[in-house]
């Protein structure tokens, strides 16, 4: 069922206010960066935060299709790819998890999606039987396995 049009036009409002505020292109590549709540005008380049923006964004191309959307995806998947130097990873594994998770959305390639999915296969702690946080971590928590069992 569609949404109706007051929420349609709340959220190409939203949309619309988080590219105009964070989003930069440059040339065939964008990304987007974090102004701190403490330094506004201090910017700052976050994987998780690009995550996030590749799903809602695949999430809003899913339901109203754009041709403009759909070449803004792939900018900013050529700008993570860019910023990651073709790594794709962090060492955050919950980050990683989530990754994948606005990879998968937005139509990524496949070859990001499996070095992903490996690096988070390879991460799993037998004993425990769930990703840690991080590399070299010793906590397993929600926010690294929850995505990551998505």
């Amino acid at each position: 069922m569609d949404a109706s049009p007051s929420t349609q036009r709340r959220a190409a409002a939203a949309e619309r206010a988080v590219l105009d505020r964070y989003l930069h292109r440059y040339g065939p590549v964008a990304w987007a960066h974090a102004a701190t709540g403490d330094r506004p005008a201090r910017r700052t380049w976050h994987y998780w935060w690009h995550a996030h923006l590749l799903h809602v964004l695949a999430d809003a191309e899913r339901n109203r299709p754009d041709p403009r959307r759909r070449r803004l995806l792939r900018r900013l998947r050529r700008g993570v790819t860019l910023r990651t130097l073709g790594r794709w990873t962090t060492p955050f594994y919950d980050d990683i998890a989530w990754m994948g998770l606005g990879l998968f959305s937005s139509g990524a390639d496949t070859r990001a999606l499996r070095k992903i999915s490996r690096i988070l296969g390879e991460a799993i702690d037998p004993a425990h039987g769930a990703l840690p946080w991080s590399v070299g971590s010793d906590l397993y928590n929600a926010p690294a396995n929850a995505p990551g069992a998505l």
